[in-house]
């Protein structure tokens, strides 16, 4: 990605030729496995880091989120320059890339300039075959984690798994999920309010729902000395039947589209939405007709499948 106010052209060909023409040695990739072994090392000390993995590792079984992205010491020090490459020419391939423009342009000059940057290049058959399917169950691999790290005040986080859905209908559910947390969780919110009051959250307080094309959860996270009684409230705030009336479903549409709006006015977020949902089969210009049709039952819906007990797994970072 990059951003410019001035010779557009001559950094798209740049942008263009690097990502498909890559140069790697081994020296360069010995230089390269030292500066993420110590970005590995400052990860692990990292609580939120922690934290974070610690959930998605607490939840799937089997899915290959749960691993560390950034992989571990003794995994990275076996790479090659060819292994590299070869993940390249299976990844990075023109098959299976989407390139997005956002700005002040003509499409049309800056399309022909892709073109002929294409057409000037020949390109090897992908590697990259069919994916093979991943059996993941759908309730959590544990219930309960505990990473003991030297941490002034314990941090926990509660995580609810959900079922992936990809393209418009992975846009949708993500939609709605996001509406109904907002919905049960923002400041504007019944059950924020009464954790407040009693002091069991403040506004360190966080949620997030993440959908992706295989795997897809939501999340819950605070800061507290009050770890139990924090989770016991959450979780079972959850276990009661949901009531949600039409104006708070038509007050937090009307937020979320307003908020989608406004960020509009930033190129970078088109440009990584964009990209991000074209991936994926979906395009980011429907989300306003998406989430007007959003009904009541559509987050009662979700609200059943997704805040079940086999569904939940709690990872908690706290003192030894």
């Amino acid at each position: 990605m990059f951003g410019a106010t001035s010779n557009v052209s001559e950094n798209l060909k740049t942008l263009i030729d690097f990502v498909q023409a890559p140069y790697f040695t081994e020296a360069s990739v010995e230089k390269e496995k030292g500066i993420i072994g110590q970005e590995i090392q400052m990860y692990q000390d990292n609580p939120g880091w922690r934290l974070y993995f610690g959930l998605i590792e607490a939840m799937y079984a089997e899915h290959p989120v749960k691993i560390d992205i950034a992989g571990t010491i003794d995994s990275i020090s076996a790479i090659t320059a060819d292994d590299l490459y070869r993940c390249h020419q299976a990844f990075y391939h023109p098959s299976n890339m989407v390139l997005f423009v956002v700005g002040n342009i003509d499409p049309d000059a800056i399309l022909a300039e892709i073109t002929a940057n294409q057409e000037a290049k020949i390109f090897p058959q992908p590697l990259l075959t069919a994916r093979e399917a991943i059996e993941e169950p759908e309730t959590v691999h544990l219930a309960e984690r505990i990473i003991e790290m030297d941490v002034s005040v314990p941090k926990v986080m509660i995580g609810y798994k959900d079922t992936p859905l990809a393209g418009k209908d992975g846009m949708k559910q993500e939609l709605i999920v996001e509406l109904l947390m907002h919905a049960l969780f923002d400041t504007t919110a019944p059950l924020y309010a009464e954790l407040y009051a009693e002091g069991l959250i403040d506004d360190a307080f966080s949620f997030d729902y993440t959908s992706e094309e295989t795997f897809a959860f939501a999340v819950l996270s605070m800061e507290t000395p009050h770890v139990d009684m924090f989770v016991d409230r959450i979780t079972s705030a959850l276990e009661r039947p949901l009531e949600l009336g039409a104006e708070t479903l038509d007050r937090k549409k009307r937020m979320m589209k307003g908020q989608f709006l406004k960020a509009l006015n930033s190129p970078e977020f088109i440009a990584n939405q964009f990209s991000r949902y074209a991936l994926s089969g979906g395009n980011m210009f429907d989300i306003p007709d998406l989430l007007d049709a959003i009904s009541l039952d559509d987050l009662y819906a979700a609200y059943d499948r997704l805040f079940q007990a086999d569904h939940r797994t709690v990872c908690i970072v706290k003192k030894p």
